[in-house]
This record gives C-alpha cells, sequence and structure tokens, in this order.
C-alpha cells in the first residue's frame, strides 16, 4: 500500500499521506514518497493549489513513527530529521500555495509539517502538540523554529516544554490555525478555498508566497525593497492586463493563462 496518495481535481493536487492504521506516523518511506508528489505537483502547470490531509478519521499524521525511531542513533537521526527538513522546505517554497487540511490529531512531525504549509485549516475537533519532550527528544521537522514564528518565543516554549495538546479553538486564537469548520465539512471547505485560490492569476499568487516568505526574515527598509523587486514584474504580465480590463469593463476576466 503506498504511504502517500495523489489526486487531481481540476486545478488542485490532493496529497493525502496514507497510514491510517498508524494514524499516520510519518516513516522514512512516506517522506520520501511526499517529496516524489510535491515535485509532481510542481512541475505540473496545471497545479494551481495544494491540499496535504491525512488519511481517516483520526489523525493527519500523529507524527515521527516512532518504531522506526527507537534506534536511531546521532548519525542515522542525522539523515532522517534532514528528511523532514527536505520535505517542510519543499512545502514551503513550492511554487503554488499548500493548504494542510487538518482532520485529526495533528502531533510532532504531523504539526511540523502543517505548520510549513501556507496555511492550516482545522475540523473543530483536531488537536495540535509538539510532545517530542515526552520521548526524550525535541521536534526535528522545524517545529522549534516555525512555531516561534507563529505564536512569539515564549508560548511556544510553553507548548513544547510540556508537550500538551492545543485543541483546534486555542490553535486558532494563537495564529497557528487560520480557519476552523465542522469535521464533516472540513474537506468541502478546504476544496472550496483551494479552487478559489486556483481561480486567481496564478503569477501574482506565486509571487505573493515568494515575497512574503522571504520578506519576513529582513528588516522592513530591505524588506520594502524586496517587495518592489516582486511587485514591478506583476505589471508585465498579460493577466494582470486581463485581470484590470476586466475590471474596468465590469465583467468577469477570461481564464487566466499564468504569463
Amino acid at each position: 500500500m503506498n504511504t502517500v496518495l495523489y489526486e487531481k481535481k481540476g486545478a488542485v493536487a490532493l496529497i493525502t499521506m496514507n497510514r491510517p492504521e498508524a494514524m499516520n506516523a510519518i516513516s522514512s518511506e512516506m517522506m520520501e514518497e511526499l517529496l516524489g508528489y510535491l515535485t509532481q505537483a510542481e512541475e505540473d502547470k496545471d497545479v494551481l493549489c495544494v491540499v496535504l490531509t491525512g488519511a481517516g478519521e483520526k489523525a493527519f499524521s500523529a507524527g515521527g513513527d516512532v518504531k522506526e525511531e527507537r534506534d536511531k542513533t546521532f548519525t542515522t537521526a542525522y539523515g532522517f530529521i534532514e528528511m523532514g527538513h527536505n520535505v517542510c522546505k519543499k512545502l514551503q517554497s513550492l511554487r503554488v500555495p499548500v493548504i494542510a487540511a487538518v482532520n485529526g490529531y495533528a502531533l510532532g512531525g504531523g504539526m511540523e509539517f502543517a505548520m510549513a504549509c501556507d496555511f492550516i485549516i482545522a475540523a473543530d475537533k483536531a488537536k495540535f502538540g509538539l510532545p517530542a519532550v515526552n520521548l526524550g527528544i525535541i521536534s526535528g521537522f522545524g517545529g522549534t523554529q516555525n512555531l516561534v514564528r507563529a505564536v512569539g518565543k515564549a508560548r511556544a516554549k510553553e507548548i513544547m516544554f510540556t508537550g500538551r495538546m492545543v485543541k483546534a479553538d486555542e490553535a486558532f486564537a494563537l495564529g497557528i490555525v487560520q480557519k476552523v469548520v465542522e469535521k464533516e465539512h472540513l474537506m468541502e471547505e478546504v476544496m472550496a478555498v483551494a479552487e478559489e485560490i486556483a481561480s486567481k492569476p496564478p503569477f501574482a499568487v506565486r509571487t505573493i508566497k515568494e515575497v512574503v516568505t522571504i520578506g519576513v526574515e529582513h528588516d522592513m527598509e530591505t524588506a520594502y525593497t524586496i517587495e518592489t523587486q516582486y511587485a514591478a514584474p506583476c505589471y508585465d504580465t498579460e493577466d494582470k492586463y486581463e485581470a484590470m480590463t476586466a475590471f474596468i469593463e465590469k465583467r468577469k476576466p477570461n481564464p487566466f493563462i499564468n504569463r
């Protein structure tokens, strides 16, 4: 059985972590498949948004496969951690937006993968957590860095020191999650958002993702310069001309052509 499933729905690629019997625990095999499918989505110019989710009713992903991790040493753990970072970097650098659809538990690496997506839509029963401390390790798939950026240093430390679970409503209040919906409507809501994003001029959407990701790491003066460098090229695109012409003529724009 494949540990990851891939399906195209119009301009949206749905990628599903597929180990429901193990609450979609993250193995080396799963990460290799994830990287492969993310690359496939990126190379398919018809894909304009990606949704990442987990199979089954219980979990987005309960985190790293402890059975695999238990016997790892410094040397073997190093490669495993780097592979997790590669998945997160791919999610963050993908040319199109990636939405995490969190249907249940998102713990450890599961939460880390979700936070590496552009934003998270969660079911009302979803629970988040970075409980690595309970296993004598720390979060190693970007959690120590991305959680700090989402909620601030002190709150991130408290969540990781205790390893506690964060319910969907608290995750929303903290800014980890951007939308909470009833579980039975999760994928319907996520696909609606994904399809809306996919309907926008692709060059502009891609540029927003790049400039926000890069600019947030700089001081404001530098960030303004970066914004100018990314904003100006949008004015030379055919999609910009069509979008503005449609606005002036008070009509719906013709389908965008990604240039």
